[in-house]
């Protein structure tokens, strides 16, 4: 089912020159393809004809599901403003030195 062995890479990309993030992605060889998930953030997966397409796969997805991160200190500087955001729907991923930490989700 998975080809002979599985790899881990971290990789890390900048979204619109601001946000900073760092996660580890598990990819393995199915056929031709390459098969990926990022480790943090269970449900993102992908596929590419090569390791560079897998991975630019996989941060689309990524950024599909968790469309705004902030920063740690950005979220304690705007909380209010966040918290705000939130109670009109927004989710928001806060991250610590590029980690995801924690999500400020609304109450339902």
């Amino acid at each position: 089912m998975w080809g002979v062995g599985v790899a881990k890479k971290l990789i890390s990309a900048k979204r619109q020159q601001i946000e900073s993030v760092r996660l580890t992605m598990e990819y393995w060889e199915d056929g031709d393809w390459y098969v990926g998930q990022i480790l943090e953030v269970p449900g993102v997966m992908s596929q590419g004809a090569t390791l560079r397409e897998l991975e630019q796969n996989i941060w689309d997805a990524y950024w599909l599901i968790n469309p705004k991160t902030v920063g740690i200190h950005e979220a304690k500087a705007r909380l209010s403003a966040l918290l705000a955001q939130v109670a009109a729907g927004q989710q928001f991923t806060i991250t610590k030195r590029g980690q995801p930490v924690a999500q400020l989700i609304p109450v339902e």
